[in-house]
């Protein structure tokens, strides 16, 4: 993968004609431009990179994911895009810090509910299916 500096990152990844691999190409620190939206919480830019095919659960260099930046951020539509997106909400960064226990630590409650509620809806699916 390449690694850039974020204005540079952003740039490319955000360019009509990126690539694959300028999408999820990664700046210094290991991250990537869907990380640094979501962090951001600028959903527009988070949208057209899923839409372009940006690896949802990329992981920087401390293991954080967009999920984690996110919710750490406190930016519920971004972490609604996010799971809808298809993130993994029970990712662990290097710290075993998944974005639910960050959330609750930031006092972003609306979030950690929501990834609750994810969480809990896919257990009972998933409970569902084992008895069909």
């Amino acid at each position: 993968m390449k690694t850039l500096f974020f204005a540079t990152l952003v740039a490319l990844a955000t360019t009509a004609g990126a690539t694959q691999t300028d999408i999820n190409a990664q700046d210094i620190n290991g991250n990537t431009a869907l990380m640094v939206a979501a962090a951001q919480g600028n959903v527009a830019q988070l949208q057209s990179l899923i839409e372009k095919g940006a690896e949802v659960d990329a992981r920087g260099r401390i293991g954080n994911t967009a999920l984690i930046y996110a919710a750490q951020e406190g930016h519920v539509d971004v972490v609604k895009m996010l799971v809808d997106a298809g993130a993994d909400i029970a990712a662990r960064n290097d710290y075993k810090v998944t974005a639910g226990s960050l959330a609750k630590g930031y006092g972003h409650r609306d979030i950690a509910e929501t990834l609750e509620t994810v969480t809990l809806q896919a257990a009972a699916e998933m409970q569902k299916s084992n008895r069909i």
